[in-house]
């Protein structure tokens, strides 16, 4: 065999291992944007679907976030009845739940989602929204 041949086959070697490689990477890396896209359309999917179980809290949380001074906040309590008593201090956001609105159920839900972290500190109910929610729920 000849140096020819052989600077032949080992560049013809080399070409098809790049392009083999350079296949492999751009294969992975639309994967992984389709992937993310449509990870992001089920959680909307799923976070559509919550939402429809309770426009009323959902409604009232983005009216809250959406009042000046208020953009930032993410605790919030949960008074289990509207004659409950809490500290003064501290209280920016809070939902009283009554028969008619079942807010302790809805609350329960978004918890068990991952939408809201149970904070509490005392006897009172205090949670904190996530950012992931707080996204979701303005737009």
């Amino acid at each position: 065999m000849s140096w020819q041949t052989v600077v032949t086959h080992g560049g013809t070697l080399l070409v098809g291992i790049f392009i083999g490689a350079a296949g492999a990477y751009y294969a992975e890396l639309f994967t992984d944007r389709r992937r993310q896209k449509e990870a992001g359309t089920s959680e909307e999917e799923r976070f559509r679907g919550i939402a429809a179980k309770m426009p009323d809290l959902l409604g009232e949380m983005k009216e809250d976030l959406s009042k000046p001074g208020l953009e930032l906040a993410r605790k919030f309590y949960f008074l289990p009845n509207p004659v409950a008593i809490w500290p003064a201090e501290d209280v920016r956001l809070h939902y009283t739940g009554t028969k008619e609105n079942d807010y302790s159920h809805k609350i329960a839900i978004l918890e068990s989602e991952g939408y809201i972290i149970d904070v509490s500190d005392s006897n009172l109910d205090k949670y904190q929204m996530t950012e992931g929610f707080v996204e979701l729920l303005m737009n």
